[in-house]
């Protein structure tokens, strides 16, 4: 039962302890038990005699070996260099949706290249040239394999050459694959995600900018650079500190306590801010605080949108209705055409 509630990355390095185990073993098996002080007859007694513990143990570890093969969902294999064959387990056949036999009837008829995708080929070629000339002790390489419907499953392939000749020539090597597919499809999704976000990002008609934990402009779009009156590179080497007017900065600061203590999910408000000219300008600013999926801060992500011709709209609206409301004398408007409004 604790086999089961491992990793996988805990089972495959049990599973590459136990090759090297039953390939010392294999080594160990094929030289004779005897010593100088012991005549050949007597070391061949006791080696006839330790035969069986030996092929016990070596049949224990195989069994055990399996049985984490078998629970992690790896796809074993392992080739025979010197004749270059390759035998591969049952799960191999079965993550194609092949039977055994139907998989090695394949191979027969086609090489294992045939399995491979052509984009992949090259490189998975690559990093096991570099294990058989010792470049790299470990075989390790990402690709897709070509499934019996036509579809493909990305698989990680880990080998290890287990047996050399008298020469240090590779003569056997094993491995096993991890089905990799569910991990290479989020990796792609969050890809699709992230160019997503950079084009509503970039093409936002409003400011946007995203700000680290320690107030810095990390990433702006050109709207808020137009809006400042920065450069990108001028822009992203401030700090949002620098571009707001005094009189909003203790409320920023704040208000941005509260979003890093989680009191407040978003903070809202109309503030000025000061352009790299010095004129000042109006903005309508929405911020939140991005956060992972343990709930750890990761920047804050503004949303800036220039309200300054509102602003002024506004003023002199309630400027208007003040001198209307305070006025000694009568107040009246006159139309181009002399008509009274």
């Amino acid at each position: 039962m604790k086999d089961n509630q491992k990793t996988k990355k805990q089972l495959i390095e049990e599973l590459n302890m136990l090759r090297q185990k039953v390939a010392a073993l294999e080594i160990a098996g094929s030289q004779p038990v005897a010593t100088g002080l012991r005549d050949a007859s007597k070391a061949q007694q006791e080696d006839n005699a330790a035969k069986p513990k030996r092929k016990e143990s070596r049949s224990f570890q195989e069994e055990k070996l399996n049985l984490v093969i078998e629970e992690a969902g790896l796809t074993s294999w392992d080739w025979d260099i010197e004749h270059d064959r390759k035998v591969f387990n049952v799960i191999w056949a079965e993550k194609l949706g092949y039977t055994l036999e139907e998989f090695n009837s394949s191979l027969q008829e086609f090489s294992l290249d045939y399995f491979q995708h052509p984009e992949d080929l090259p490189a998975a070629q690559q990093a096991m040239k570099d294990c058989l000339t010792g470049k790299t002790s470990i075989y390790r390489a990402e690709y897709r394999l070509r499934t019996k419907t036509g579809d493909w499953k990305w698989m990680l392939a880990l080998g290890k050459i287990i047996e050399r000749n008298a020469e240090g020539k590779p003569t056997l090597m094993a491995g096993v694959n991890l089905d990799i597919s569910e991990r290479k499809q989020a990796e792609e999704a969050l890809r699709e995600s992230e160019a997503r976000f950079r084009r509503t990002f970039d093409q936002s008609p409003i400011g946007a900018a995203i700000v680290s934990l320690d107030y810095r402009f990390v990433r702006v779009n050109e709207a808020l650079c137009c809006i400042m009156g920065y450069s990108e590179e001028e822009l992203t080497s401030l700090g949002f500190a620098d571009i707001t007017h005094l009189d909003h900065l203790a409320t920023d600061m704040e208000q941005v306590r509260r979003l890093e203590a989680g009191e407040i999910e978003r903070y809202v408000t109309d503030k000025r801010y000061i352009r790299k000219d010095g004129s000042v300008v109006w903005g309508h600013l929405s911020v939140c605080i991005v956060k992972d999926t343990a709930g750890r801060s990761l920047y804050f992500l503004p949303m800036i949108e220039d309200i300054t011709e509102r602003k002024r709209a506004e003023n002199a609206l309630q400027l208007t209705q003040f001198t209307m409301d305070h006025a000694v004398d009568s107040i009246f408007w006159v139309r181009d055409d002399a008509r009274f409004v």
